[in-house]
């Protein structure tokens, strides 16, 4: 039976919407939220996932940024793949850029952690951290349609992101690329914040 530990790696404002989408998925799914309110990247999502795999009882690991639109019965769908990694694409950009980069082959080099159910073994495997934002990635598709990747070290550059690149990765050069599911998720976005003396953001 699963149990599923659910990581919400806010860095300090969640959508009520997302958390209701949230609640409606795990309706009976035995679970425990654990957040992470403030943290900046990539601790966000490490102090809290290191929190959840203390307790030896989660098969799953699900990690749910605080601004997904989340699309109706997904989870269990995720959960009835029975695969180590399974993410949903959502696009991140005005122009529906995707959070997936594909291989040759068509396996998932890496995906967004915007949706993100793991198997809890896959998490115990990996040394800490595991989530890191000091490595990028360098890719070369050859003549020969080979894939070429060479890490750089960006740990004295001021970078943003980078954890999911770095957790797909390291899952792909396994032999674990995280699928990813048809259905697609949403990104909410911030109008503007409310203004000094009124409770009105939208």
């Amino acid at each position: 039976m699963e149990k599923i530990a659910v990581i919400l790696p806010s860095r300090g404002m969640s959508f009520s919407k997302t958390c209701d989408e949230l609640l409606r998925e795990l309706k009976g799914i035995d679970h425990e939220i654990f957040f992470s309110v403030g943290n900046p990247l990539p601790e966000c999502f490490n102090i809290p996932i290191e929190d959840a795999l203390q307790d030896d009882s989660f098969t799953h690991i699900l990690i749910v940024e605080d601004d997904m639109i989340i699309p109706k019965g997904i989870l269990r769908k995720m959960l009835s793949k029975r695969y180590p990694a399974v993410a949903l694409d959502y696009p991140f950009k005005n122009d529906n850029e995707a959070t997936v980069l594909h291989d040759p082959e068509g396996y998932a080099l890496y995906t967004g952690t915007g949706f993100l159910l793991v198997e809890r073994w896959v998490l115990d495997s990996i040394p800490d951290p595991i989530f890191r934002t000091d490595v990028a990635w360098d890719m070369m598709i050859t003549k020969d349609s080979k894939l070429v990747i060479w890490p750089r070290d960006v740990s004295k550059i001021k970078t943003y992101g980078l954890h999911d690149v770095n957790f797909g990765l390291t899952l792909w050069s396994n032999g674990l690329p995280i699928v990813v599911m048809d259905k697609t998720a949403g990104q909410r976005k911030l109008g503007k914040k409310g203004t000094p003396n009124t409770n009105a953001g939208t």
